[in-house]
């Protein structure tokens, strides 16, 4: 048990995030970029939701990440790499900067799209990103899943 413990450990600090840069900072639209270790281009985007008036800055937001397919971006694109290291990336460091940068955003959530052969109610991606966020939790946030629906909220 001590070996495998130790190598859990290992595995760990193993995965390392990929680094960003932020594109936009607008407190309506905030959006990161990077890159993966095969050339794979990510975007990310923490959209400011309206909740009183259409253009009134809220404090709920919603994360969105596709990838670079041919050109233009994807939710859908499938890519075979790390999938903790991306997560790490997105709900780990890029999730944290937009934190420190949007200190009144109270609410952030987000959906597991399903893959075109799912048909199951909650969905692979929702799965397991609600398993990272609960191994990985972020500061200052709980966490709540409603069906597909991940919701981030301020303690």
């Amino acid at each position: 048990m001590k070996n495998l413990s130790s190598f859990y450990q290992f595995i760990i600090e193993e995965v390392q995030s990929y680094s960003f840069e932020i594109v936009s900072d607008n407190s309506m639209l905030f959006k990161y970029s990077f890159e993966d270790v095969v050339g794979n281009k990510y975007l990310v985007e923490f959209k400011n939701i309206p909740v009183r008036r259409p253009g009134e800055l809220s404090n709920v937001y919603e994360l969105l990440y596709f990838v670079e397919d041919e050109g233009s971006y994807s939710v859908s694109k499938i890519v075979n790499v790390n999938i903790y290291r991306v997560l790490q990336t997105v709900f780990g460091d890029i999730l944290n900067d937009f934190s420190k940068r949007c200190s009144w955003a109270k609410e952030i959530f987000f959906v597991g799209l399903a893959k075109e052969s799912e048909k199951d109610y909650i969905t692979s991606r929702t799965r397991i990103y609600k398993r990272y966020l609960d191994m990985n939790p972020p500061k200052g946030f709980s966490v709540r899943q409603g069906g597909n629906a991940i919701q981030l909220r301020r303690s």
